[in-house]
């Protein structure tokens, strides 16, 4: 029934209050208990106001998961990590100083970096973010989203898209694409596209782009609205936003209007097929 004391090398104090539960002093500070309330959970940072009820929570942090209760399988550790959280908030895990501070109702989660998916509303599930402000100004509904590099997707969270690198998707609200690479797809990308490469599909926003290489689709006049075309190679110069079905391969190429394909710049002196026994050529 006595009071038993713990301090460390950073004059933390550990003790045993009179209702059994342990609280940490720091300085004369506030005191935050260590609950264990609900089933295989763990609680630290915040006082409870009532009875948690949640099960095989893990939550560690100054106002970490504060409106979790009857909540489960969450792991929030950070200061405000999980801070809303609230009812439908299950199956997360949080780790970074205001991450996720303002998500209810998300499951399924894995988000990680100061400030990561930090106002994140509602209805985001099976999503990964990781990086410092990643997903960091989202809002909306999302589901299966990939965001990985410091601001990847920062102003938007897209559904069954996948960006890595610093600043892929930054403002882009496309779904069902990919793009790799500092700044690929930053305020396009266009449904279905691929963009892969510094810059590449930057401005992007036609459907089932395919962007390979620095700054592909994003020299000369670069694509906004233009679809389905297929730019492999460094560098490669577009002739207008809205070009469509050109295909592109090799450095410093330029397409030859829509619905053509070009190989090569104007270095290129020759064209090898070794191995060809029959080429066809068909015309309309």
């Amino acid at each position: 029934g006595g009071t038993s004391t713990f301090t460390g090398t950073a004059a933390y104090t550990l003790s045993v209050d009179s209702s059994g539960n342990i609280i940490e002093t720091t300085g004369g500070g506030a005191a935050y208990p260590f609950s264990t309330d609900g089933v295989n959970s763990l609680y630290s940072g915040f006082v409870p106001s009532g009875t948690l009820t949640g099960t095989e929570n893990t939550i560690l942090g100054i106002d970490a998961g504060s409106a979790i209760t009857s909540n489960d399988d969450n792991t929030l550790i950070g200061y405000k990590a999980g801070f809303a959280g609230g009812t439908g908030f299950n199956y997360n895990t949080v780790v970074g100083s205001e991450a996720f501070d303002a998500a209810t109702t998300c499951q399924y989660n894995v988000v990680a970096g100061y400030q990561a998916g930090s106002t994140v509303t509602s209805n985001v599930s099976y999503c990964t973010i990781i990086g410092n402000s990643a997903a960091g100004f989202a809002s909306g509904t999302a589901t299966g989203a990939t965001a990985i590099g410091a601001s990847s997707m920062s102003q938007s969270v897209i559904s069954n898209s996948t960006g890595v690198g610093y600043n892929t998707f930054r403002t882009s609200t496309n779904a069902f694409t990919t793009a790799v690479g500092a700044s690929a797809a930053y305020s396009g990308g266009g449904n279905y596209g691929t963009h892969v490469g510094y810059q590449a599909g930057r401005n992007v926003t036609g459907l089932y782009n395919i962007c390979i290489g620095r700054n592909a689709g994003n020299t000369g006049i670069a694509i906004t609205s233009g679809a389905r075309n297929t730019l492999v190679g460094t560098d490669i110069s577009t002739s207008s936003s809205i070009l469509s079905r050109a295909t592109v391969i090799g450095y410093g190429a330029s397409d030859n209007g829509d619905n053509t394909v070009t190989l090569g710049d104007s270095n290129i002196t020759g064209l090898h097929l070794n191995g060809i026994k029959e080429m066809v050529i068909e015309k309309d």
